[in-house]
């Protein structure tokens, strides 16, 4: 059994659950308390950037730790990269850019996006998109899929995604557990953590997968095309954005993985 907990898999396993340990004080302590007897004070208000931006303080330090948690306990020691790190460098991080400007063009109406209170919530979901995807689609995706195989790996880290944010969804929603909406709810971040792997494994980049990730938690101000589909379980542009995230991963692929793509034609030729 020491063995086992020794092996990447076993510290992972680790991880996470303190990870969820942490996660979970803070979703009670941020939203029973800060939310309530602090920040929403109307008497505080006057300076509502400032508070604005404290009061993400709490989730840049609960990502920053989950990160490193992954990193020391897991990465690091065993020496473990992302699983989806197979791109072409300046090639593939220059098309990455690229595609993220163009959806800032098409969906974003500027004047609405560039404020100090949406660069700062910005800023806040693009910090989470990133943790989260590193953690899950890339570390946790690459231990998992050594033991069961890439379908496995990517259903089991989407249960293990979906399951982390149960405090949130209780806790920041105001809905008891084991509920009907709880369990739409973890169900919508299952489908979430399957279509976001989908996204990172085609595209090869865990930073075009966060700027997804990062949209959708965002929520910000968009073009009214985008809020011509939409499902009753899924947010008005939901479904927009990972078809859009589909898209530009296969285009990332495409034009920016050309060189390895090569190879391994030539190799396999």
């Amino acid at each position: 059994m020491r063995k086992f907990w020794n092996t990447p898999i076993g510290r992972m396993m680790i991880a996470y659950l303190i990870n969820s340990l942490v996660v979970t004080t803070l979703a009670f302590l941020m939203y029973q308390y800060t939310d309530r007897i602090l920040l929403f004070h109307t008497n505080l208000w006057l300076f509502g950037n400032l508070l604005l931006f404290l009061r993400q303080i709490p989730q840049y330090l609960v990502y920053a730790v989950e990160t490193a948690i992954v990193y020391f306990m897991v990465a690091r020691p065993f020496h473990l990269r992302p699983l989806f790190e197979k791109a072409d460098g300046a090639r593939h991080a220059t098309v990455v850019l690229l595609c993220i400007l163009l959806v800032f063009a098409a969906l974003f109406r500027f004047q609405a996006v560039f404020t100090v209170r949406n660069g700062i919530e910005m800023l806040t979901f693009m910090i989470v998109g990133l943790s989260e995807e590193w953690v899950f689609r890339g570390v946790m995706t690459r231990v998992l899929k050594h033991r069961v195989g890439m379908i496995w790996a990517v259903l089991i880290a989407s249960t293990l995604f979906a399951l982390s944010h149960w405090a949130v969804i209780g806790f920041a929603d105001g809905k008891a557990p084991l509920t009907a909406y709880h369990f739409i709810a973890l169900g919508t971040d299952f489908s979430f953590g399957v279509l976001l792997s989908i996204i990172v494994w085609r595209s090869r980049s865990i930073l075009w997968g966060a700027f997804v990730h990062c949209v959708i938690d965002w929520k910000p101000s968009l073009r009214h095309w985008m809020f011509a589909l939409h499902s009753p379980w899924f947010g008005a542009d939901f479904i927009q954005m990972l078809l859009i995230g589909l898209i530009g991963a296969e285009l990332i692929r495409f034009y920016g993985n050309r060189k390895t793509a090569n190879v391994n034609r030539a190799e396999t030729a």
